[in-house]
């Protein structure tokens, strides 16, 4: 038998020390991981973090940027136009839908630059406009003024600064001067706006473009004071304006907006933390905060940006603490084992084996679970490709930049893509949404499908076109809808369809109605000159028989010629019916409003009828009740002509008996009463 030298009575100096060798390495390598774990999670969260204040800055910056070029056409409208309305500033400003497009901009207003002389006849002019409370405030003598003359729309909140002269203060003349003399966009922030109340009151800044006077040099500082005519302007309150750009104000990050011309220090404009976000605990730390500095509009803006909190319990909880306790465990339960097994190393070896095998099962078991999970979101993933492409109507979709992250199979197609990757990543305004019909270019903030993202939501279009990479365009109803994840907007998805077919049917069925309109209008005009050319030489004949009638004539004479006069009146009845007729339908027909007695209406028409009726060997009567009003208002001689009608074909078809016509009274009003005829 041969012994294992190491195993004895007495355990070895080396066995001894194994269980502190094992339980020492086992910690280092428990460290050494722990570590690389955190650095990976730290680096993750800071990826993150950067993401997500640079959105921020972005969102806020861009929404300014947007507003400048409100800002720039109304001062491009004063160029143009020389002098502009108070009525025509109102209506230029209700275009742009402020409320909807530009929340937290109380609105777009001129103020005029003054000499002493020119401010009396500025205030006259605004007074004779209907506003005799007008007047430049504060007053005071000054070497030059400001006045705010227009400023839309005109709230009671705007009212307040009404007339105000901005240059009495000093960082809005500092503004307003930069800006006419760098021919460029300024702010003045923070600063207390006028139209501030004390109920929630807020910071602001005003934003500056200059105008200057047509036909003056403007090459100089100088020569540009000298030009400046005015400055168009806005109004911004602070905290509205970015709770109306960020839509809702992140839980997890905190920021601040702090603002600086010049070599000046900072001041703050707004705090997340004065508009309801999370405070952290007393004396807790953020995982990270940063700053950024952006300039524009002649002032440096400094964002300053720490997380939350909510941050750290999403991007920095993990299980490394548990893991590093699991694992200082297992480093003590093997040097426990080592220590207790000591000499028996062949027992050691099968239980370390065993271990290591349980560990593998244990390894390959997350490894199936990983995998099964992968499986199932590719599984879901093909589910919903193929949903997408069953579809029949083209989808896709659009990150906060408005860049395509999907589109399906019916998009491609109708859009001429070969495929999904032609499109994916591309900048969809310019592909396919860049201009109007006639090809005007359909700037970027008109986009109504950008809305779903910037404004939160959703857009119903049926009056644009599509615009595909050949360059021919279609005319397109889609509907764009925002897409939300955690409570955030991520982007939009839009779907959209060809209807082509729809606005060539409008077409048509429109082109019809005007021929179906063309062919009355001939109807009508043919008719007019027909009975205008029959009626002449039948005034004729109906002239010549009365004449004739008059004169000596023997029984059988006198029986024609009263057979030729009923003859051509019942020839001029015709035409009369005919006329009414092509009124009605051109809808011209008027009917008079003249006093008439019904009871000598329906006597006249009664006498007439009942020879007819006698012609024919029948009885006509007309009865009357007698609560029936004899004195109306009316047109007597349609009237006449119904009943003419009426009675007419009553008698025509009628072999034998009697005709009889009732007028009974329906009911009776204050001014009118209803009567009704019958036959």
């Amino acid at each position: 038998m041969i012994s294992d030298p190491h195993v004895g009575v007495r355990p070895s100096r080396r066995v001894r020390s194994l269980p502190a060798l094992v339980l020492v390495a086992s910690l280092a390598i428990s460290i050494v991981l722990w570590r690389a774990h955190q650095g990976t999670q730290r680096e993750r969260a800071a990826a993150a973090y950067a993401q997500r204040t640079g959105e921020i800055s972005h969102r806020i910056m861009a929404r300014l940027a947007d507003h400048e070029q409100v800002l720039l056409g109304g001062a491009g409208l004063w160029s143009a136009a020389g002098e502009v309305s108070r009525d025509g500033w109102r209506r230029y400003v209700s275009a742009l839908r402020l409320d909807e497009n530009h929340p937290g901009i109380l609105g777009v207003g001129w103020a005029a630059l003054l000499s002493p002389a020119e401010k009396e006849a500025v205030v006259s002019s605004v007074r004779a406009e209907g506003l005799p409370d007008f007047r430049v405030r504060p007053d005071g003598e000054r070497p030059r003024y400001s006045a705010i003359v227009y400023l839309e729309p005109f709230t009671w909140r705007n009212q307040r600064a009404f007339g105000y002269d901005m240059t009495t203060e000093a960082a809005r003349r500092a503004a307003i001067d930069a800006a006419v003399e760098g021919a460029a966009t300024t702010v003045a922030a923070p600063i207390v706006l006028v139209q501030e109340t004390d109920k929630d009151k807020q910071r602001g800044l005003l934003m500056y473009v200059p105008v200057y006077r047509r036909g003056q040099p403007t090459d100089t500082a100088s020569e540009r004071r000298t030009a400046a005519r005015g400055v168009v302007f806005s109004p911004i309150r602070a905290r509205d304006f970015v709770w109306g750009t960020l839509g809702r104000l992140p839980e997890d990050v905190a920021f601040d907006i702090a603002i600086g011309a010049g070599g000046g220090g900072r001041a703050l404009l707004y705090s997340s933390l004065e508009g309801g976000a999370t405070d952290p605990p007393p004396g807790a730390r953020p995982a990270f905060e940063s700053r950024q500095d952006v300039q524009a509009f002649g002032a440096t803006w400094s964002f300053s940006f720490h997380t939350l909190p909510a941050f750290e319990r999403i991007h920095t909880r993990d299980g490394s603490r548990g893991m590093l306790l699991v694992d200082v465990l297992v480093s003590v339960l093997i040097s426990a084992l080592t220590w207790v097994l000591g000499g028996r190393r062949d027992k050691a070896l099968a239980l370390a084996e065993e271990m290591t095998g349980e560990a593998r099962e244990a390894d390959r078991q997350r490894r199936d679970v990983a995998e099964a999970a992968a499986r199932e979101v590719a599984e879901s993933r093909e589910m919903l490709r193929l949903i997408l492409d069953s579809t029949a109507e083209p989808i896709y979709g659009i990150d906060l930049e408005g860049r395509c992250t999907f589109c399906n199979r019916a998009f491609t197609a109708m859009m001429g893509y070969q495929n999904e990757a032609e499109v994916l990543g591309r900048f969809m305004h310019k592909e396919l949404h860049h201009s109007h019909a006639d090809g005007r270019p359909l700037p970027l903030h008109d986009c109504r499908i950008n809305h779903a993202f910037h404004m939160g939501v959703g857009s119903h279009v049926d009056d644009e076109v599509l615009w595909r990479p050949d360059g021919t365009c279609f005319p397109a109803e889609y509907w764009s809808y925002p897409e939300f994840k955690d409570g955030m907007v991520i982007g939009a998805v839009v779907t959209f369809i060809d209807i082509t077919a729809r606005k060539r049917a409008e077409q048509a069925l429109l082109l019809a109605k005007e021929a179906a309109e063309a062919g009355s209008r001939a109807k009508s005009e043919f008719l007019a000159n027909m009975s205008h050319e029959i009626r002449t030489p039948l005034n004729g004949v109906i002239g010549m028989t009365g004449l004739l009638l008059d004169g000596e004539l023997g029984e059988t004479e006198r029986r024609y010629a009263e057979a030729a006069r009923s003859s051509a009146g019942a020839l001029q009845g015709l035409l009369n019916d005919i006329l009414d007729l092509s009124k009605v339908e051109a809808g011209k027909l008027e009917l008079e409003r003249l006093d008439l007695d019904l009871e000598e209406v329906l006597r006249d028409f009664a006498a007439a009828m009942a020879v007819r009726a006698e012609g024919k060997g029948l009885r006509f009567t007309c009865v009357t009740d007698p609560d029936v009003p004899r004195r109306l208002r009316g047109d007597a001689r349609r009237l006449r002509q119904i009943l003419d009608n009426l009675a007419a074909n009553a008698i025509k078809f009628t072999e034998v008996g009697e005709v009889e016509v009732r007028a009974r009274l329906l009911d009776r009003g204050e001014t009118d009463v209803g009567v009704e005829l019958s036959v």
